[in-house]
């Protein structure tokens, strides 16, 4: 009886790392990754050719907006034709104000064919929490 006891056990141990396994690769492989707002900032520092885009209304930006960020209103009628212009094979990062229209616009850039797409999780005003400089 014992030896079941530890044969389960293995088995259980066994699938539970498989699952992890494969959850891990699940999550290297999408397209659209949410960063903590420190990581963002480390991972758009650290890029070439940094495709950084602010995703609120003009008269957002201008509150305040990160260092070298365009500006494309995903609720403005260009919203598509300026995102065209960004290399689909080169990583896309996007904030909003908290996180909701930022996320909106990574699931658009997913379907138009770009590769990696990364959403600061909780957007500028998290940014801004975190002491982060704004322009």
């Amino acid at each position: 009886m014992k030896n079941i006891g530890i044969v389960l056990a293995i088995m259980f141990s066994a699938v539970f790392a498989s699952c992890q396994e494969r959850e891990g690769d699940q999550a290297q492989n999408q397209v659209v990754q949410l960063l903590q707002p420190q990581k963002f900032d480390d991972a758009v520092k650290a890029g070439k050719e940094v495709q950084l885009v602010d995703v609120r209304t003009q008269g957002e930006f201008s509150t305040g907006h990160l260092a070298n960020a365009l500006n494309f209103d995903i609720q403005g009628a260009e919203f598509e034709k300026q995102v065209s212009t960004l290399s689909k094979e080169k990583p896309v990062y996007l904030y909003c104000r908290s996180g909701g229209r930022s996320a909106r616009a990574a699931e658009q850039l997913e379907k138009m064919g770009f590769k990696q797409v990364f959403n600061m999780d909780g957007g500028i005003m998290a940014w801004k929490a975190k002491g982060l400089p704004v322009q």
